[in-house]
């Protein structure tokens, strides 16, 4: 495609996949950028801990025992509808402050959206993990992200086209993200 911006960085913990997630769909350890799922690491300084580091350095430095670094990298196309889409919340300060390109090693792409200043996952909505897989056959690998960027977008634009998310979320974005 057109390549990524990079989004902005946290320091979280795997999620352990939940008991009521199916096994079939998801390996016992995720990784996730949505803050209702990741254990995150708050900004040194930040008000109501905000999760989202602006620099990478800053955010190696804040990794702590059986957490990481993970980058949210965006699709260069969509960065105009993610800053419009987050509007002027001040909680997502760090995410998309930075135009670079990413800098980690892609691990795959997480289905995300952006509601109440916080983004949210198709696993945090019971259910459209499966929903997803069902009607469009894109189907989650390691970390429990999807592996292809022509696969996340199709299953994004579906998610958004179905309706499943809302209210919580209305539109859902492929965001790559990176260890």
């Amino acid at each position: 495609m057109k390549g990524f911006v990079s989004a902005g960085f946290l320091v979280v913990r795997r999620f352990q996949r939940a008991a009521h997630m199916d096994a079939a769909l998801l390996p016992a350890e995720i990784t996730t950028m949505s803050e209702c799922l990741a254990d995150a690491v708050p900004v040194p300084g930040h008000w109501a801990r905000d999760p989202w580091f602006a620099d990478g350095v800053a955010a190696s430095a804040a990794v702590r025992d059986g957490h990481e670094l993970i980058e949210a990298a965006a699709p260069a196309d969509l960065v105009s509808d993610l800053r419009g889409e987050m509007g002027e919340w001040t909680g997502a300060t760090a995410f998309l402050s930075d135009a670079g390109p990413p800098s980690l090693a892609p691990l795959g792409f997480e289905l995300v959206g952006f509601d109440g200043g916080t983004w949210h996952s198709r696993l945090c909505l019971d259910g459209l993990t499966g929903d997803v897989d069902d009607a469009t056959g894109v189907r989650s690998g390691r970390h429990g992200l999807i592996a292809d960027e022509a696969d996340a977008r199709r299953a994004a634009a579906w998610l958004t086209a179905s309706g499943l998310g809302d209210p919580k979320v209305l539109r859902w974005y492929p965001v790559r993200l990176g260890s």
